[in-house]
């Protein structure tokens, strides 16, 4: 079983580039939420945008202020809104 490589690139807190999403969650402004395959992303900032995604490749470009990345470790197996799981 070949194993997923991640890789992250924060640059100037003003772009991050990322290999190894699978799929953008949920997004807006100032939070925008991926998922990694065995654990979420949650990108925090202001003026967030995302600038290019690929599903195929696993590429996805954000621009905007970054403040924050966390790493959620523990998903749910079902879906859940992104709001009930910050604020339990």
């Amino acid at each position: 079983m070949e194993q997923t490589r991640y890789s992250l690139t924060l640059n100037d807190f003003s772009r991050l580039h990322l290999f190894g999403v699978r799929e953008v969650s949920g997004f807006d402004e100032s939070l925008i939420e991926l998922s990694m395959g065995e654990f979420n992303l949650l990108i925090g900032g202001q003026g967030l945008k995302i600038e290019c995604f690929s599903q195929e490749s696993g590429e996805l470009s954000i621009i905007g202020t970054i403040d924050s990345v966390l790493r959620e470790i523990d998903v749910p197996k079902k879906s859940s809104s992104l709001f009930s799981r910050l604020f339990r």
